[in-house]
């Protein structure tokens, strides 16, 4: 259990600091692979151990038996659909992978290990942040490849809002510094708009201000005071974007012609795109009854230059592959998208009934707020890209994070202790 528990860290550290790296000018995508490697090692020493980790009791049958006949989707779609048994290995290595994690978590974490974990996360935020104000003011990287300590703006993002979770979350509990806190939020706005990361400019008060309504006592004035929220931001963002861009380009980010152009079909890559993805699939992908209901296999999205399927290959210029309900849809089908939906309502619901029946135990509700509102983002991660797919794990570890800490605060409960070792 203790070669598992320093495998699980080993993986959380690599993944926030393998990016460091390309300061070396070490640049391979042997580095993305690791993190899977160490998964998979997790799951070699379940199998060779016999390890039984029971996690129905925490996790509930249901997401189980939709994960379940997810996996058994997408394998039956490859062997009917005669694809190369490489790539649909590789098309579901990524949901063992968060499998293994998640209960390896689960089996070997003790509450002094979610204090830990957390704090790391917090840490990896605060010096990927340091990261960001270094690489545009010393080292003039801007756009796409900004990330910090990750390869890219789209990496960086993906570990930075599950961090804003806990970090949001310990503000409020006096867990870090006003300055601290206020030093994150200002770096991820001006990595917004250095890196071109326009999805940060809704989700960042989205994100501090649902932690705040699921902490405190929920009233309408907190809608009015987001809706306010809202309609001030956009000019604040126009204002700052103006140091970095020609007034023109700023100008036209916030008009409803280029929204209109950067999530339809007009946008990227030729007719697929975040709100055409669906729509584009049933035309291009989903051609017959059978790939209609389950899809083509596993590993007929893959992006990999090493287990490329025949179809990912003959269908690469769609770029379907970038948004996770097309990614899904050519996997999958309808059948294995709806359940992947399906996970996550299930996971959605669970997470807001411990709030609902533990509203009263700041504990619980610390947890399970932190809960709702990540798969609540989680959803709109599921229209933006496919990093829920191919990049999730930030987001399974603070799944695991609640999980353990809500497994060990219901026996705190069951024990009559007030205390508390997860918090």
């Amino acid at each position: 259990m203790e070669r598992s528990k320093k495998v699980i860290y080993l993986l959380v550290y690599w993944y926030i600091y393998s990016g460091l790296l390309k300061y070396f000018g070490i640049d391979s995508k042997i580095i993305d692979y690791v993190p899977d490697l160490f998964a998979i090692y997790l799951g070699c020493l379940f199998i060779r151990k016999q390890t039984d980790v029971k996690i129905s009791s925490l996790v509930g049958r249901p997401i189980q038996l939709l994960f379940f006949f997810f996996i058994f989707t997408g394998f039956i779609s490859g062997f009917i659909n005669q694809a190369n048994p490489i790539s649909v290995l590789w098309g579901a290595h990524f949901y063992f992978c968060y499998l293994f994690l998640l209960m390896a978590m689960l089996k070997c974490f003790e509450p002094e290990d979610v204090l830990k974990l957390r704090k790391i996360l917090i840490q990896g935020l605060v010096v990927n942040m340091v990261a960001v104000l270094i690489e545009v003011l010393v080292l003039d990287i801007n756009g796409d490849p900004l990330g910090g300590t990750f390869w890219g703006n789209a990496n960086g993002y993906t570990f930075m809002v599950p961090c804003l979770f806990l970090l949001t979350a310990e503000y409020y509990h006096d867990g870090v510094t006003k300055e601290l806190f206020y030093f994150c939020l200002a770096v991820m706005v001006f990595f917004a708009i250095a890196g071109e990361v326009k999805i940060v400019y809704f989700t960042l008060p989205i994100i501090i201000y649902s932690i705040y309504v699921f902490q405190k006592d929920f009233n309408y004035k907190h809608i009015f005071i987001l809706i306010v929220g809202f309609l001030l931001i956009i000019p604040f963002y126009q204002y700052f974007m103006k140091y970095w861009y020609e007034k023109e380009y700023v100008e036209k980010v916030f008009t409803t012609e280029y929204i209109e152009k950067e999530t339809s079909s007009k946008g990227f890559g030729g007719d697929f795109n975040r709100s055409t993805s669906i729509e584009q699939s049933m035309v291009f992908l989903l051609k017959d009854p059978v790939s209609m209901v389950i899809g083509h296999g596993f590993g007929a999205s893959s992006t990999s230059s090493l287990f490329v399927s025949d179809f990912a290959q003959k269908h690469q210029r769609l770029v379907y592959q970038y948004f996770s309900p097309s990614y899904l849809l050519a996997e999958v089908g309808w059948t294995g998208f709806l359940l992947f939906l399906l996970v996550h309502v299930f996971l959605l619901l669970l997470f807001y009934r411990w709030y609902r029946d533990y509203k009263d135990d700041d504990v619980m509700r610390y947890w399970s707020s932190i809960g709702v509102c990540s798969v609540l983002i989680q959803f709109l991660f599921i229209w933006f890209n496919n990093h829920p797919v191919i990049n999730n794990y930030p987001m399974v570890i603070l799944w695991g994070l609640i999980f353990i800490a809500v497994k060990y605060r219901l026996l705190e409960i069951e024990e009559g202790r007030e205390e508390t070792e997860v918090m």
